[in-house]
Formats: structure tokens, sequence, C-alpha cells
């Protein structure tokens, strides 16, 4: 499997955030993840101990979410101006799961998160 990268994630308060990724195999190329994956969940917390997290985005569906594809970029994390509005925190951290067919979770990779807070409300 793959070995766990750490990206940094630059979430603007009280806008939309998109950010899209590659994961690959060993041989470095784009696995499709609608076929190898049944899940994926990305939990944001505040610290790496806390055992709730703020949010969680998931690929089952909703808003916020996760959306796997069989091409690149093959994941995409995409959450509402609504979600990063409600953001107090200025920094904390994140990792993706990946759930396989057998149930069983890969973690992906990890980072930090950090917030440019916003000076405007009315947008």
């Amino acid at each position: 499997m793959n070995e766990l990268n750490e990206i940094q994630l630059d979430i603007i308060q009280g806008q939309d955030y998109e950010q899209e990724f590659d994961y690959l195999n060993d041989a470095g190329a784009v696995i499709n993840m609608t076929t190898a994956y049944a899940e994926a969940q990305v939990h944001f917390k505040v610290n790496y101990d806390d055992t709730a997290p703020l949010f969680t985005l998931l690929s089952t569906g909703g808003d916020p979410g996760v959306i796997l594809a069989a091409t690149s970029p093959n994941i995409k994390l995409a959450f509402k101006a609504s979600v990063t509005k409600d953001i107090t925190v200025r920094r904390g951290v994140y990792d993706v799961l990946l759930k396989t067919g057998a149930g069983k979770f890969e973690r992906a990779w990890q980072g930090v998160w950090t917030l440019n807070r916003q000076v405007t409300d009315n947008y």
C-alpha cells in the first residue's frame, strides 16, 4: 500500500472549500477509487487526542462530502461556506480514512489544516 503522506489544507472562513488529490498505487498509477474502496471518511479535529471531530466528511453522500472517482483526480474534498463560517479555531489536524470492500480501513494521508479567518460576516 501507499506510504502515509502529510498534506496541509488551507481553509478560508466563510467560503466553499474544494481540494483534489490523486491516490496512487505502489507503481505510481491512479487507483480507480470507485471500485477499490467502499467509503472514505475525513475527520477534522483541533488536536490529535480529541475524541470528537469538529466535522466529518463522508463519501456516502450528503454535504459536506468526499467524492471518489475512477480517474485523476480520484479524491475530492468539498464542503460549503456554511461549514467553514462556523469554524472558530485557527488550526487543527485531519486524516483521510479509506474503507475497502472487505471493511478494513486504511489511512491514506493526514496533516494540519489552517483557517484564514474572515473579516466580513455578510457573504
